[in-house]
């Protein structure tokens, strides 16, 4: 599935619902470029999820953790290998009782759990982007299902 989003309170609406759809265990990777809109995706997600107050990136923590309706941890893989991820613990994150937001999970590819939502984040203009879809898991294609109904009504460009 593919969304096109005109600006970034669009790329944090869509954000927000999947925050709103989350649930303990949920996972969700965030791959572009630079700028491409993973943080501003990732500020929705947190906002959805009842996170309040400021959302940075991680880069330099590599984790950020955040209180919501359940925990939220906040991750950014631009700065390590599979390696140095390995040591972070990531699996106990994957399968723990919190939400994972991950930017630059192909960073990781080979430590990634069985069920997760992947969202390619493509630059299409000066404010557009394009999101791209996959979900792994009956979970997050119910969650899919959620976000396109709510995309359709909202009566936005959307492809399938």
């Amino acid at each position: 599935m593919e969304i096109i989003s005109c600006n970034l309170d669009e790329t944090q609406w869509l954000g927000n619902l999947l925050g709103k759809y989350s649930e303990r265990g949920d996972i969700f990777f965030l791959a572009g470029d630079l700028g491409a809109g993973k943080t501003t995706l990732a500020q929705g997600i947190l906002a959805g999820g009842g996170v309040l107050g400021p959302v940075r990136s991680p880069t330099f923590n590599l984790i950020n953790e955040h209180e919501g309706k359940f925990p939220f941890y906040h991750m950014d893989m631009y700065r390590i290998d599979e390696e140095e991820a390995d040591l972070l613990g990531l699996e106990e994150y994957f399968a723990g009782d919190g939400v994972v937001v991950l930017e630059w999970p192909e960073r990781i590819s080979s430590l990634w759990p069985d069920e997760y939502l992947l969202i390619r984040l493509e630059i299409e203009g000066d404010s557009w982007r394009k999101l791209s879809f996959e979900a792994h898991g009956d979970r997050f294609k119910q969650i899919l299902e959620h976000l396109l109904s709510a995309w359709r009504d909202r009566d936005a460009s959307i492809r399938d």
